[in-house]
């Protein structure tokens, strides 16, 4: 999720005036490969990093599931939730 100045690109639906979503996917995924650590949380640290150095957004807010938690005798999914926020 992201929050920003979306009032010009809403106006005039402008598509030059939004974010480019394909170059946040992209980035994402590039840099996600490069991260290294052991956990989920550090992890979601780290891609509110690279986000918050591509973009302004005024808040970022980004949920980050493990699907297979290495947890004996568990089968779900452990998720957290991280928010960024930029004053």
């Amino acid at each position: 999720f992201v929050w920003g100045d979306f009032e010009t690109c809403s106006q005039d639906d402008d598509i030059n005036k939004t974010i480019d979503y394909s170059k946040l996917v992209e980035i994402l995924k590039y840099q996600s490969k490069k991260i290294c650590c052991f956990t989920i949380e550090k992890y979601s640290d780290e891609i509110l990093k690279i986000i918050n150095a591509e973009f302004k957004f005024n808040r970022i807010k980004i949920i980050l599931t493990k699907c297979k938690p290495p947890i004996i005798g568990f089968d779900g999914e452990v998720s957290i939730v991280r928010v960024s926020e930029n004053n």
